[in-house]
């Protein structure tokens, strides 16, 4: 028999896929509603979208960072975002395993696999904005149907035109709105 050896990032992808359903299932789609602290005013982007909570703007923000450098395929850049993005859902009661999601995208240094947790990512931040009306503005939900093996995924924008996270300039334009959140 040949020896098996397999890198720690592709390790951490088969562990992200085992791992997925109980993700969404303990997801921090409702974490703004279990004690996370509301504030008077709320922040506005210069996209218009305004939220009652500084916590969920302030990881609204670093997520749209991480994707734009995704969009650029800078793997340094999403790196930095990435853990900025941590650091703002560790702020969030129910969203610590989202949390650690990003941090493990800090660290990687394949594009593919800082995007194949892109995806999970997406997917725990669609559910709680989605359960958490803005005052104002409008998050679009896209999909790219061609992603992983062509089973789809979706990211969360700040406008209508398609800059696809998942592939970059190889396939910039590829993918649809799903969704608007209001």
């Amino acid at each position: 028999m040949l020896p098996l050896t397999v890198n720690t990032e592709v390790m951490k992808i088969l562990l992200f896929y085992l791992l997925f359903p109980v993700l969404l299932y303990t997801s921090c789609n409702s974490a703004n509603k279990r004690g996370q602290e509301e504030v008077d005013t709320a922040r506005v982007s210069s996209t218009g979208i305004v939220m009652d909570n500084d916590t969920l703007s302030a990881v609204f923000a670093a997520y749209i960072n991480l994707k734009d450098h995704l969009v650029n395929s800078d793997v340094m850049q999403s790196k930095s975002a990435a853990s900025t993005l941590a650091q703002s859902l560790k702020d969030i009661h129910g969203c610590e395993q989202t949390a650690d999601l990003s941090e493990d995208l800090s660290n990687m240094n394949s594009l593919d696999s800082q995007r194949m947790i892109f995806s999970a990512i997406s997917t725990d931040l669609i559910a709680m904005y989605k359960s958490d009306p803005l005052n104002a503005g409008k998050i679009y939900v896209m999909h790219c149907p061609m992603f992983n093996q062509k089973r789809g995924a979706y990211w969360l924008s700040t406008s209508t035109e398609i800059k696809n996270p998942y592939y970059g300039e190889k396939m910039l334009t590829c993918g649809n709105i799903a969704e608007e959140i209001d």
